[in-house]
């Protein structure tokens, strides 16, 4: 197995070769996607296919000290194969392999022709349906409720990591005055785990196309709440964490 302590474009080739996904000769273009300060995602094209690279960062590109987890990776690529299973063909992103020594997995890219839902949103291009297809995605991420699922994503060190002390505690920190009502619902995010949470369900993370809707994944799916996960929509759109597109939001 090929170590890679960070994706490195000129590795790719060798790396996927190791990885079993391509064969050693085969030529690669590697394309850097930006929008993101979490992980390193690289878009892969051959000859005959394109895929999608992400490995999670140990600490966030940004200017204040944000560590978190970088078995994140692995709990999306995992989410990702499970929402799968409960949402309609062509949803989520396929997770083509998983490589737990060096924390990277690699995905489809969504369609040439996907469009980044939020740039259409700016250009006012206006798609009521659009938005009742993501709906009718988060509802049915939403009721995943088996007990297995439950189990495996009930750890949510990673969204707190992420979602919760960088805004919430760090917000009540700063400014006493609304700390009673942000310490409201932390303690309420804490008592309740009702759900697996897509952590950024956003326009800048979803992709339409003319047939459906597809979201992007986002580390560290959980009971509750935490990223990780891809989604698709019927009205309109796909998304990608790293399609074809550069995945806003995605690291």
């Amino acid at each position: 197995m090929l170590a890679l302590d960070k994706l490195d474009s000129a590795e790719i080739g060798r790396y996927l070769a190791a990885q079993g996904v391509l064969e050693s000769e085969t030529a690669v273009a590697v394309k850097a996607l930006g929008g993101g300060v979490s992980n390193i995602v690289l878009r892969v094209t051959t000859p005959t296919q394109c895929m999608v690279l992400k490995q999670a960062l140990p600490e966030l590109r940004v200017e204040a000290y944000w560590p978190s987890r970088i078995d994140r990776a692995l709990r999306e690529a995992e989410a990702l194969r499970i929402v799968a299973e409960h949402l309609p063909s062509g949803a989520v992103p396929e997770v083509r392999f998983i490589d737990k020594e060096n924390f990277i997995y690699g995905m489809s890219c969504a369609p040439e022709s996907a469009t980044l839902w939020k740039e259409n949103l700016l250009a006012g291009r206006v798609d009521v349906s659009v938005a009742a297809a993501a709906g009718r995605l988060l509802a049915r991420m939403h009721a995943i409720q088996e007990p297995a699922v439950r189990q495996r994503f009930i750890d949510d060190e990673v969204f707190w990591q992420l979602r919760v002390d960088p805004y919430y505690n760090t917000t009540a920190e700063k400014h006493p005055s609304v700390r009673p009502v942000v310490s409201r619902a932390v303690d309420q995010m804490k008592a309740r785990k009702m759900v697996l949470v897509h952590g950024d369900y956003s326009p800048k993370n979803m992709f339409v196309l003319p047939e459906k809707m597809d979201s992007a994944p986002r580390h560290g799916a959980s009971f509750r709440g935490n990223d990780g996960v891809e989604t698709v929509v019927d009205s309109g759109s796909r998304t990608n964490d790293g399609a074809g597109k550069p995945p806003n939001g995605h690291q």
